[in-house]
Parts: C-alpha cells; sequence; structure tokens
C-alpha cells in the first residue's frame, strides 16, 4: 500500500513466509532469497521553493505565447505540462517535453488558442515527469498569470486610404494622409513602398492615428 511506500528511492522487498489460507501451514523463507530491489520516484516538485508562471508581454493576436516556468525546487528534467486557459480564451492545453534546468523552463501557448483579444489567465494544472510518469497535481488558481492579447491594427474590415497631397515639387517632402475609420486612436509604425519614377522602402514613426485619421 501506499502508506508502506511514503519516502522516495530504492526499496527493497523481500519475502519472509507463505501461509496456506486454509489450512494456516507456513512455510518460512530464507531470507535475501526471494527478493527485488525498486525504485520510487519523488513527485515533480511544485510545493516547496518559490512556483510561477509568466506569459512574455506585449502579446499581439496572431502569435504563440512564450511562457516562462520557475519551480525553484523541481529537478532537472523533461516534463509535460498541464494547464488550463480562461478569459478572453478558454481551454485545456499541454506543453509536452518542457526541459527544466536549474528550476527554469520555457514551453509555448500555441496562437490557435489565442484567437482572441483581450485578458486570459493561464493556470498551472499538473506537471508529469517524462521519465517515470509520477504527475503531481496542482491545486487550481495557485500558479497562474494574467496577461493581455492586443489586437492587431485594424486596417482590413473598413475603408482604408493613403492620399499624397499635390501638386508636389521636386525636392519637397510628400504630405500623405492615413484614413482608416475603424482604427483604434493611438500611435502607429507605418511601413510603405514606393514604385514607379522613385522606388524604395520606407517607415513613417509614430504616426498619431485620432478619429481614424493620421498624416506623415
Amino acid at each position: 500500500p501506499s502508506s508502506a511506500l511514503t519516502n522516495a528511492g530504492t526499496t527493497t522487498i523481500s519475502l519472509s513466509s507463505v501461509v496456506a489460507s486454509a489450512s494456516g501451514c507456513t512455510t518460512t523463507i530464507t531470507p535475501g532469497t526471494i527478493t527485488d530491489s525498486f525504485v520510487i520516484n519523488a513527485l515533480p516538485n511544485v510545493t516547496g521553493g518559490t512556483n510561477s508562471v509568466a506569459v512574455t508581454e506585449p502579446l499581439c493576436l496572431g502569435s504563440n505565447g512564450a511562457v516562462t516556468f520557475n519551480a525553484s525546487a523541481m529537478a532537472n528534467g523533461t516534463y509535460n505540462i498541464a494547464y488550463t486557459l480562461s478569459g478572453a480564451n478558454a481551454s485545456t492545453q499541454t506543453a509536452s517535453g518542457v526541459v527544466v534546468a536549474s528550476g527554469t523552463g520555457t514551453f509555448t501557448i500555441p496562437s490557435s488558442a489565442l484567437t482572441n483579444a483581450g485578458t486570459t489567465t493561464i493556470s498551472l494544472s499538473s506537471v508529469v515527469a517524462s521519465v517515470s510518469g509520477c504527475t503531481r497535481t496542482i491545486t487550481p488558481g495557485t500558479i497562474t498569470d494574467s496577461f493581455v492579447i492586443n489586437a492587431l491594427p485594424n486596417v482590413t474590415s473598413a475603408t482604408s486610404s493613403v492620399a499624397v497631397t499635390e501638386p508636389l515639387c521636386l525636392g519637397s517632402n510628400g504630405t500623405v494622409t492615413f484614413n482608416a475609420s475603424a482604427l483604434t486612436n493611438g500611435t502607429y509604425n507605418i511601413a510603405y513602398t514606393l514604385s514607379g519614377a522613385n522606388a524604395s522602402t520606407q517607415t513613417a514613426s509614430g504616426v498619431v492615428v485620432a478619429s481614424g485619421t493620421g498624416t506623415f
């Protein structure tokens, strides 16, 4: 019974006697002649030391989430980590083959599990040692992190346009008006290409968009 196996490490079983249930007759076994040694593996240690999980931010919609897992008392090794997502994105996931060294491991939340913008919470639910198969169940809500998935700039779902002010003389800067009626107010970097008489790739940095309009 598990109550007799309370310590990790190598244990040896040695039969000492066999008793027939019906007659009560007993054969005594010479000590050490019928034995086996076996190893009891420790459960992944996420109860001692410092344990945490953190998703790298900022994170954009359509991107994988990079996760850092810290468990200062966990032995070096490879683990499978089960976790749940809740909030803007809800699912149950497993990160397989997570290598933990010096108490730290990293894994990825696939973008297919992060399809909605907004705040999502990751909560670890179990850690399984790949070699032994031993599982440590984690109390829900004890190792968690909340992170924000940012929406992509919206220049596809509504009318968007760009116009260069004319007339424009050689040697002058070109003033560009950018319209995107569904774009949230904010500051953006806008990459663009020129072709024809002038060909290059450019980026306009720090373009302030308000009420769907910005200039650069």
